[in-house]
């Protein structure tokens, strides 16, 4: 995802909530963390908009939406917390363009081995102040697929196959 922002799309264009079954694996990782032992799948799978609903993202585009561990999207308790995760890089951006600024803002997931479920997901911005002077938001930020000290984009069957893999 690359976009361009400022104040004036952002407030004349609304973001939709996050339609999970669109996000491609949503329920094969549903399925995964049930047998890793967090009984409800639906508090710890997400469907991360890769332009956040905040930013005019559309949560019922499948091509903006990226299956991850709700650690990776947002502040949770415990041990399994990501402090740098898609709502640290949002917020940043969200602030930027309040503030006045253009904003060139980019969300690439990365994907392992031939799996439809990233591993990670690198955050770049850089902003333009009203003068048109540059400077970076943050470059090459990078937040990890994880659970439980597991990588849901890494995970393999026990006969050692990759999944979850296209058409599975």
């Amino acid at each position: 995802m690359n976009s361009c922002l400022d104040a004036a799309y952002v407030d004349t264009h609304e973001g939709t909530p996050a339609v999970g079954e669109r996000a491609t694996g949503y329920q094969w990782a549903k399925d995964t963390v049930n047998a890793w032992g967090y009984e409800d799948d639906s508090r710890w799978i997400n469907a991360c908009h890769l332009l956040s609903r905040e930013l005019s993202g559309s949560g019922r585009d499948g091509a903006n939406l990226s299956t991850c561990t709700r650690p990776a999207n947002a502040m949770v308790r415990g041990t399994d917390r990501i402090e740098k995760n898609f709502r640290y890089y949002e917020k940043q951006v969200r602030n930027a363009v309040k503030q006045g600024q253009v904003v060139q803002y980019s969300v690439e997931p990365n994907y392992t081995g031939g799996r439809v479920v990233a591993s990670s997901w690198t955050f770049n911005a850089r902003a333009w102040d009203g003068n048109g002077n540059p400077h970076v938001l943050f470059s090459g930020g990078t937040v990890r697929n994880e659970l439980g000290g597991k990588n849901l984009g890494e995970q393999f069957t026990k006969k050692g196959t990759p999944v979850p893999l296209p058409g599975s």
